[in-house]
């Protein structure tokens, strides 16, 4: 996380809150990874290999704790492998809360999707994304031989 974040500290010029950011972030996940909550989850097996900081080991570390996510039972975490087509889908991450709304991440903004006919189609989109991913052990695999790679 602070290697993301120092890198766009840096591009936006913008002023330096690293702690109170990881501390806002890290309490955010907490939320989110709570077990009365149901987290369904799909990623690029390339945001997996994605290395954000020149230590390998922060690397493994963040790797290390999606195993962990894997194995949670309220959570279920896709991969989409690398040699699968991928179709006009970006790589802007969003998150469907609910069916009430959409948050799409952007470097400078998280946009609010209310729109019923635009939370479809993100609703569309992730189910597509869903049945192009792999689950459990195979998504661990994934995982795994990242790490191996590193």
């Amino acid at each position: 996380m602070r290697g993301v974040l120092s890198f766009w500290y840096r591009f936006l010029n913008a002023p330096y809150d690293m702690d109170e950011t990881v501390a806002f972030r890290q309490s955010r996940a907490q939320v989110a990874l709570h077990q009365s909550k149901r987290l369904a989850v799909v990623l690029y097996e390339e945001a997996v290999r994605a290395r954000y900081t020149d230590n390998p080991a922060d690397h493994e570390q963040q790797l290390a704790h999606l195993l962990w996510i894997t194995r949670l039972p309220f959570v279920r975490l896709g991969i989409v492998p690398t040699a699968t087509p991928k179709y006009g889908v970006d790589a802007v991450g969003f998150w469907i809360h609910d069916s009430d709304c959409v948050v799409v991440a952007t470097p400078t903004a998280e946009l609010k999707v209310v729109r019923p006919q635009e939370i479809a189609m993100y609703e569309r989109l992730f189910e597509m994304l869903d049945g192009q991913a792999v689950y459990g052990k195979d998504a661990r695999h994934l995982i795994t031989r990242a790490m191996d790679e590193l």
